[in-house]
């Protein structure tokens, strides 16, 4: 849907939501790094998404705003970095084949 959405108005467009409001959607990558690179402080989220993330994943980087926020994407960066992310990609390359192998004996040709 956000797909379509995209090719018809854009990578930014506001949509619809409850009680009048409306949701901002940001479609490209670079516009989502640069928002949630420079603008951290600006968005504030709801306190019914707050409560919805908590229940989902707890209390942590993704529930957490301003300071809380800045702080723990700090601790966190050196371990998303490139060369801690090709160190990694093994796993995933092998964790792909396990699970091409399994559904090919799941459902032969």
């Amino acid at each position: 849907v956000y797909e379509q959405l995209a090719r018809k108005y854009g990578s930014v467009f506001c949509i619809p939501a409850i009680l009048g409001y409306s949701r901002l959607v940001l479609f490209d990558p670079k516009v989502i790094q640069h928002f949630y690179s420079h603008e951290m402080f600006l968005h504030q989220q709801t306190t019914l998404t707050k409560q919805f993330i908590e229940n989902l994943v707890g209390n942590g980087v993704l529930r957490a705003e301003g300071d809380s926020h800045k702080r723990q994407r700090k601790a966190l960066t050196p371990a998303f970095s490139d060369a801690a992310i090709r160190r990694l990609t093994y796993i995933f390359f092998d964790s792909a084949y396990k699970v091409g192998a399994c559904s090919r004996d799941l459902h032969p040709p």
